[in-house]
């Protein structure tokens, strides 16, 4: 809400609240308290000027006009929204936005009467409608609930046959070396480096004395530790920050994409690996 609104909304929950009690409700929406006062001071001599607002004494009240007011702007926005999200086509899929609405509707008008009564009067949603929504609801959840039953068990099979997974893994010293471990571990002669990063690559050809091939060079495994070594030293400069680096071994594959290590291969390989993480 804008401030003129918000105060409105205050003071009409708060009735004869006094200036410093204004300023703690509302200052915390600015960066120093001499900004609040400011947009403070401005906004009630804005509404006190527009006939929304009166004072006495030291205590600030709403008139009928500001009551009106506000009355108005709670339809115009809250009711809006909640009447054309109730409205939609789609209205199932805009269940959080509705049930976010109704409960602030349900709560403003519990603790304001005046409230209630303009939201009673201004909703051009029925209950019955709700009632059909949630029966909507209610079948897409049991459906949702089946589908949840027959997806874990493809899962199952999926494993069961082998399917290709992934490990992801923080970026750190002691997870690159669990990468490595786990390149090593695979039984393959040679291996691919890929990347878009064309000084990384050429880095690793002049060192292993061979010529890329587009984004790619394949290698003997016995070049494997210079290589890694070349990668690690390069994944801790600017230049390759955001450059993935994949290390491909038959079935699986290492990408280096910082923040992260993405382990890929078979489920069982996979499995393994993370079973191993955990010891």
């Amino acid at each position: 809400m804008t401030t003129k609104n918000s105060l409105l909304l205050i003071m009409k929950q708060n009735p004869g609240a006094d200036y410093i009690s204004l300023l703690n409700k509302t200052s915390q929406n600015y960066g120093s308290i001499n900004s609040a006062r400011a947009a403070l001071s401005r906004a009630l001599k804005d509404l006190s000027a527009f006939g929304f607002v009166e004072r006495r004494n030291s205590a600030f009240f709403l008139t009928e006009k500001g009551n009106l007011e506000i009355n108005t702007q709670m339809k115009s926005k809250l009711l809006l929204r909640l009447n054309e999200s109730i409205k939609s086509r789609n209205s199932l899929e805009e269940i959080d936005t509705i049930v976010k609405h109704l409960h602030t509707l349900i709560e403003r008008s519990k603790a304001d009467a005046d409230l209630l009564k303009a939201a009673r009067n201004s909703a051009d949603f029925y209950i019955a409608e709700l009632h059909d929504l949630l029966l909507k609801l209610q079948s897409k959840t049991e459906h949702f609930s089946y589908l949840q039953k027959v997806l874990a068990e493809q899962l199952e099979t999926l494993k069961q046959f082998n399917f290709n997974d992934s490990c992801r893994l923080d970026f750190n010293e002691e997870n690159f070396s669990k990468s490595i471990e786990f390149s090593k571990s695979q039984s393959t002669d040679s291996f691919v480096v890929e990347t878009r990063n064309s000084q990384l690559l050429e880095s690793i050809a002049n060192a292993t004395s061979t010529k890329p091939n587009a984004n790619n060079l394949l290698l003997p495994i016995a070049e494997f530790k210079r290589v890694s070594d070349i990668i690690k030293q390069s994944l801790s400069s600017q230049s390759i920050q955001q450059e993935a680096v994949a290390l491909h071994f038959g079935a699986a594959k290492i990408e280096f994409l910082l923040p992260n290590i993405i382990i890929y291969g078979p489920y069982a390989t996979i499995n393994e690996f993370a079973g191993s993480l955990k010891k």
